[in-house]
């Protein structure tokens, strides 16, 4: 009766050990990220959470419970509709104009200059949301529109100039992270800010629960080729260059902008599938307050 007894006791126990073991599993934190040296800046600062690497939206990994990489239009975005969100900012992003000076002879200075050079140009579409605001911005300011970044650039792929898929082209309009990738492959890159304006983007984690990271984490981010707001390495221009781009934080006017982006930098300036549906949607951006 005994034996019996014990046997229960410890049946009950492993039961018990059990379910303590998968609560606590389940309530490991686990942060998404898209971008490799970011995940490898947070892997360098904190152990404790789960980091992984995920092509979703910011969206549908929150939606999953988890903390994203997001950036700070879309944080306050969603704060702003009433969801409970912690902030977290970390580094810069910023539109500039990377130019293999060993093959570009033309003086490049602005967006605007890009007009007057024969060479091709390489935009890269997972950020047409970030460029068309960025070459709107640098027409029209805080009030631009769409149409006016894909007018100016359906009139540079008028002449055949312009390329979505051609990565060995000499100028690029991408982010500044890009550009510092092409520059450690390449010595003749040169970073351009443009002259006429263009924009950055925080980027950062947004979590529905606090999460801790520590004091070195912006060492840990400008070793791993990203900036912050007051640092940098060496590969990028120097801060005082980055007086023409602007943080923007309209985030309304900004998704309104992006929402056909795609739908038009197929249809509208490379002329693609110009007879089916080609609906896209824009995705939002971020900035340096912690925002709870």
């Amino acid at each position: 009766m005994h034996k019996k007894i014990k046997i229960s006791i410890l049946v009950m126990l492993l039961i018990l050990l059990c379910t303590l073991f998968n609560g606590c599993m389940n309530h490991i934190k686990t942060i998404s990220v898209n971008n490799k040296d970011y995940f490898n800046a947070l892997k360098c600062d904190n152990d404790e959470y789960n980091l992984v690497i995920s092509e979703s939206s910011a969206v549908d990994n929150l939606n999953n419970g988890y903390a994203a990489q997001a950036d700070e239009l879309l944080a306050k975005s969603l704060m702003d509709s009433g969801g409970h969100y912690y902030w977290y900012p970390h580094y810069i992003t910023t539109i500039v104009i990377a130019v293999d000076t060993g093959k570009v002879k033309e003086n490049i200075n602005s967006f605007n200059s890009l007009a007057g050079v024969e060479e091709k140009i390489y935009i890269d579409s997972d950020y047409y949301n970030y460029i068309t605001a960025s070459i709107g911005y640098s027409l029209k300011k805080e009030n631009y529109r769409l149409d006016d970044a894909i007018n100016y650039l359906k009139e540079m792929e008028r002449n055949g100039r312009l390329s979505n898929s051609n990565t060995e082209l000499p100028i690029w309009i991408c982010t500044d992270t890009q550009a510092v990738k092409l520059k450690r492959g390449n010595k003749n890159i040169d970073i351009i800010i443009p002259n006429d304006g263009t924009l950055s983007f925080v980027q950062g984690i947004l979590s529905p629960y606090p999460l801790c990271f520590e004091n070195n984490l912006c060492n840990n981010i400008n070793q791993n080729d990203l900036r912050t707001y007051n640092n940098a390495s060496p590969l990028y221009p120097t801060q005082e260059k980055y007086s023409n781009a602007v943080i923007y934080t309209d985030y309304r006017h900004f998704n309104e902008q992006s929402t056909n982006v795609i739908k038009k930098m197929r249809r509208t300036v490379f002329e693609q599938r110009r007879y089916s549906t080609a609906d896209g949607q824009g995705i939002f951006c971020q900035q340096y307050f912690s925002l709870h």
